[in-house]
């Protein structure tokens, strides 16, 4: 209960395996990156800020790409919108120009 996350507020905390870290002459006298307290809050606060905005775009769920597409290319008004793409459409977007961000957001739409 004492560390919770700063987008969904869940206190429940899982630790991810990471790679080893490997000592040599190089790395060795190399001083440790620090990072403060105000530099995680600065960043928790950005994520939340940025979490805020996509919930408040329209949601068109697996029509992302499609709906991403008719903006890009004017055929429908700009507007903010939010969804869900396969890791294929995501590319295929970005390679055709239409700037899209892949966000780890709870989805807050009927269930499936």
């Amino acid at each position: 209960g004492m560390l919770s996350c700063p987008l969904c507020g869940s206190v429940e905390v899982n630790r991810l395996p990471s790679g080893p870290r490997i000592i040599s002459r190089e790395t060795s006298s190399a001083p440790e990156p620090q990072v403060g307290a105000e530099t995680l809050q600065n960043l928790a606060n950005m994520l939340k800020a940025i979490s805020d905005a996509a919930m408040d775009a329209e949601d068109v769920a697996e029509r992302f790409p499609e709906e991403a597409r008719k903006i890009h290319y004017g055929e429908v008004p700009a507007r903010g919108i939010r969804g869900q793409a396969s890791l294929d459409d995501t590319r295929e977007l970005l390679d055709e120009g239409i700037p899209v961000l892949p966000l780890p957001l709870p989805y807050k739409g009927k269930p499936h």
